[in-house]
């Protein structure tokens, strides 16, 4: 992994982005102290982000539509019947 100043890597940003965009790493440093790591962002990961997103919504409509409606609809409706809670606290 290369290292840069940062003060060389204000004055030459644009250039070193192209190389953090082509999968390099570079790490920062501030009087011979690593500060900061510039990486490249994984594609991988914002898809993984996404599929889970998109079964999580998936699991809640097949929920919903195993219970015969929402969670907050059941609510009320168990509300409605003086049905003790499940949550009770009472002694």
């Amino acid at each position: 992994m290369d290292s840069i100043n940062v003060f060389e890597a204000k004055a030459d940003l644009p250039r070193i982005l192209e190389h953090i965009g082509k999968g390099e790493r570079l790490l920062i440093t501030s009087d011979g102290k690593a500060v900061a790591m510039l990486v490249p962002i994984e594609q991988a990961d914002r898809a993984d982000a996404v599929e889970v997103a998109k079964a999580m919504l998936a699991y809640r409509d097949q929920i919903k539509r195993q219970l015969g409606g929402s969670f907050r609809d059941l609510a009320y409706e168990r509300h409605l019947s003086n049905e003790p809670s499940l949550c009770s606290f009472s002694n």
